[in-house]
């Protein structure tokens, strides 16, 4: 049975969010978070399979920080 793939959440799309989806876009589901009336200009600028979303209430699912990749759970404030 395939293993689904990761699902990644970036702030921002600048140059790293942009790299990160140049090296994972095809091995993950990306979703990046926008600053609210940014968007339009984030969807034009990346590509199609990137969600974009102005708000974490937007996302299907809650990401889960600090549990994969981390050694040390991190706690939002």
């Amino acid at each position: 049975m395939p293993s689904a793939k990761p699902s990644l959440l970036l702030i921002g799309w600048g140059a790293i969010g942009r790299l990160v989806i140049e090296r994972l876009g095809r091995e993950a589901e990306i979703a990046t978070l926008v600053r609210p009336g940014r968007a339009e200009a984030a969807r034009a600028a990346l590509p199609g399979q990137v969600a974009v979303v102005e708000s974490i209430d937007a996302l299907t699912m809650p990401p889960q920080i600090g549990r994969a990749h981390v050694r040390t759970p991190v706690t939002l404030i």
